[in-house]
């Protein structure tokens, strides 16, 4: 009966971990989506998508730091 809890819980934050294995830099707000509406089909799918989404390149400011 545990393992089957593990599971489950493990398939709930699938997007979860798949962010933080990829190293998504919006990690934290994808755990936060799929904790609060991970429980809706589209909410959780959402948050997978998110998850396996390229990360894109944060960016600096406007500033030229060449000079």
């Amino acid at each position: 009966m545990t393992s089957f809890i593990v599971i489950c819980l493990g398939l709930y934050f699938l997007p979860t971990v798949v962010a933080h294995i990829r190293g998504h830099h919006q990690k934290v707000a994808i755990m936060l989506l799929n904790l609060f509406l991970g429980w809706s089909v589209i909410g959780w799918v959402a948050a997978l998508v998110w998850a396996a989404m390229k990360p894109q390149p944060q960016q600096r400011g406007a500033i030229d730091p060449r000079g």
